[in-house]
């Protein structure tokens, strides 16, 4: 069990140094829906709708509360304390993906891929939510 652990964290360091390499930024200039949703927003000025493919994509520290980001795929990508609350992840995939610190309080994560995600305690779930059920991984 402490070989996969480690695995796992050497895979959270890889995916933070190639994150910090690609520089990548979120502008917070977005469309919304009717509902109060963001339906569009920008990462290294490339416009992000439902379904896009963000992965391995560095992410720290972006605010994506109240998104519509359905069906995007954020696996592999570098998530660390990063604000999803109250954002639309039905479908999303962050399979492999690095969610220390990431606020998904009020967040939709109706079928979502968690595998393999590395969360720590920092990390907040929605009440019914259980990560280590779905598949992620604790790092401590």
């Amino acid at each position: 069990m402490k070989s996969k652990q480690m695995l796992f964290a050497l895979l959270a360091i890889l995916i933070l140094l190639l994150a910090a390499c690609r520089g990548d930024a979120v502008n917070d200039d977005a469309e919304v829906t009717d509902e109060g949703l963001r339906t569009a927003f920008e990462v290294n000025g490339h416009s992000i709708e439902a379904g896009a493919n963000l992965s391995a994509a560095s992410l720290l520290g972006a605010d994506l509360s109240m998104a519509d980001l359905r069906g995007i795929n954020f696996s592999r990508a570098d998530l660390t304390g990063a604000t999803f609350q109250g954002a639309d992840l039905e479908g999303a995939d962050l399979s492999y993906a690095v969610v220390l610190g990431v606020n998904f309080t009020g967040a939709n994560l109706e079928g979502i891929n968690v595998e393999y995600a590395l969360f720590d305690d920092a990390t907040q779930w929605p009440l019914e939510y259980d990560p280590l059920t779905a598949g992620a991984v604790k790092t401590q």
